[in-house]
């Protein structure tokens, strides 16, 4: 018998919180968007991160950080080192996030629980 949605959505949710903490709903939806984007093409706009989840700079920041493996600033917290960040090739001003080998694991498994 094929898995109900909301018995879909605790998977997903258990997986997610096996990363840690710092997994805040916001943090989630830049992750799967990170994920998704990087499903079509290799790398997601900062900018377009932003935009689509309707956050400002310093914010769109902040939940970047959060995913990645050292959260910058003054508290130098550890991230969850489910996304990288490097420079964009085709604008040197903008940055592009990744997936990591571990945000791709973590992925996979969230879609895996979503099809089951």
């Amino acid at each position: 018998m094929p898995k109900s949605a909301s018995a879909k959505l605790n998977d997903a949710v258990s997986l997610m919180e096996t990363v840690g903490p710092l997994v805040t709903i916001q943090t989630l939806k830049a992750f799967i968007t990170i994920a998704m984007s990087n499903d079509d093409s290799p790398g997601m706009n900062m900018t377009e991160l932003g935009t689509r989840l309707g956050l400002a700079s310093a914010s769109r920041t902040n939940v970047v950080n959060a995913l990645s493996v050292k959260r910058a600033g003054n508290n130098k917290l550890p991230g969850l080192d489910l996304v990288m960040t490097a420079p964009d090739p085709d604008d040197v001003r903008a940055k592009l996030v990744f997936l990591t080998p571990k945000g791709r694991r973590l992925w996979a498994g969230l879609k895996q629980s979503m099809e089951g």
